[in-house]
């Protein structure tokens, strides 16, 4: 067990004490309001994205060349990034398919059972294989990689944005749904237990989320040190493997070949 498991240890029993202190009723409403919203947001952020990238103003702040999110990925991503360039990455992949790509990026010095490459290559991986990108006037995969967590970091914005807002309309439609609980107190200690074990799966899954944003930054070299403690952690595995099955979610959540497009295009580059 290192700091990583403690603080995981010590997040998850604060959101199970709230849970106790809310009782079952309150905690349920709450959990429930807070997965609809969740499972919203994860299905709607990528398309509501996507429709945004349309706009120029939107397309400049992700892509753009100064002052973007792409600007910033790309100063601060690992500079081995710039040693694979896009024209091997497609002869790999005319070699090979995925898998030869796969090896690129593994031979590249990245570990396989990361968080990085768990949760963040999934996302990048998809434009790694794409043709349009594959086939674009980007020069190296330090770009590439750039332009992915970009529009990452655009989804996981809008997605918060769209969180916020279903989470007040949930909220006011859970006080609507409220009702007094009953004073017996075999029934209030039955309901603070159930509290408890909704604050449980609560903590675990705000914990992944927390988990999923890190992973983001994984690509900076100040963060080596923190994420090799959160890789040595007994617990964050599984949380990883959750984590990056939401991100497949997102991936598939709306159409890659228009958005590598408009990506490409806000960057500058070409598409060919």
């Amino acid at each position: 067990m290192n700091l990583s498991d403690l603080i995981l240890i010590l997040f998850i029993i604060l959101f199970v004490v709230l849970g106790i202190r809310a009782g079952f009723k309150k905690s349920l409403i709450s959990f429930i309001g807070f997965a609809v919203s969740l499972i919203i947001t994860i299905l709607l952020a990528a398309v509501a994205t996507r429709a945004l990238l349309t706009l120029d103003g939107f397309s400049s702040l992700v892509a753009g060349r100064d002052g973007s999110f792409f600007a910033f990925f790309y100063r601060h991503l690992l500079n081995s990034l710039d040693y694979i360039s896009i024209e091997y990455l497609r002869a790999a992949y005319n070699y090979g398919g995925a898998d030869a790509v796969d090896y690129v990026f593994l031979g590249g010095g990245f570990d396989p059972t990361s968080i990085f490459m768990l949760v963040v290559y999934p996302l990048v991986r998809s434009a790694a294989v794409s043709p349009v990108m594959l086939n674009s006037t980007m020069g190296t995969a330090r770009e590439l990689f750039a332009l992915e967590l970009s529009y990452g970091l655009a989804v996981f914005l809008v997605g918060v944005a769209m969180f916020i807002v279903l989470r007040i309309i949930v909220a006011c439609i859970s006080i609507v749904l409220r009702k007094k609980s009953a004073n017996r107190a075999a029934l209030k200690a039955a309901a603070r237990l159930g509290g408890g074990l909704i604050g449980l799966a609560r903590g675990a899954l705000y914990a992944g989320i927390i988990l999923m944003v890190l992973s983001l930054m994984a690509g900076f070299s100040f963060m080596n040190a923190p994420m090799r403690n959160i890789e040595e952690s007994m617990f964050v595995g599984n949380l990883a493997n959750g984590a990056n099955t939401v991100s497949e979610l997102v991936i598939r959540s709306a159409p890659d070949h228009d958005r590598f497009e408009m990506l490409l295009l806000a960057a500058g580059f070409e598409v060919v």
